[in-house]
């Protein structure tokens, strides 16, 4: 999982940033950016929070662009929520 490694949340987290800035998500771009700070300095103390606050804002995103693509269908949730 990202969350145990800085490098790669790093990674994750510059990648959701600007995607989700592309989309307008400007909330999950700046928590993404929380996250990427943090990650580089290999801050991983508030990383669960934070994540948890990601998953919560990619939501509203997520219907945003499917509400836009009417012909999508939502992705099945391996989490089951």
């Amino acid at each position: 999982m990202a969350e145990e490694n800085p490098r790669n949340l790093q990674t994750a987290a510059h990648s959701l940033k600007s995607l989700s800035a592309q989309v307008g998500g400007m909330k999950l771009s700046k928590v993404s950016e929380t996250l990427e700070v943090l990650a580089l300095a290999e801050d991983m103390r508030q990383v669960a929070e934070l994540a948890e606050q990601a998953r919560g804002e990619f939501r509203p995103v997520q219907q945003a662009l499917l509400a836009a693509r009417p012909d999508a269908s939502p992705p099945k949730n391996p989490e089951g929520t």
